[in-house]
């Protein structure tokens, strides 16, 4: 008989988008994820840019989940430990 293969994916990789307004995107992917709580990790020099606040104007000024400002700006496995330690809080 014939064998068929079937696709299938267990993996579901991340969608990434970048350009000038792709931010505004990021509430819509959010939900369409199911994503209620999400942690933003990210660098102090990321923070003192404005990134997080032009973040937060996106949700109309109130920051769903919270944010992890204390990675290295090479991130460590230190780094990702303590951003999901922060995470299951």
């Amino acid at each position: 008989g014939k064998v068929s293969w079937m696709s299938q994916s267990f993996l579901k990789l991340p969608t990434a988008r970048f350009g000038a307004g792709s931010l505004s995107t990021l509430p819509d992917e959010l939900e369409r994820c199911g994503v209620q709580a999400p942690l933003f990790i990210t660098d102090q020099g990321l923070v003192r840019c404005g990134a997080i606040d032009r973040v937060q104007v996106v949700f109309g000024n109130r920051l769903p989940g919270s944010v992890f400002d204390q990675i290295p700006e090479n991130p460590t496995f230190q780094g990702v430990d303590a951003a999901f330690d922060q995470y299951k809080q």
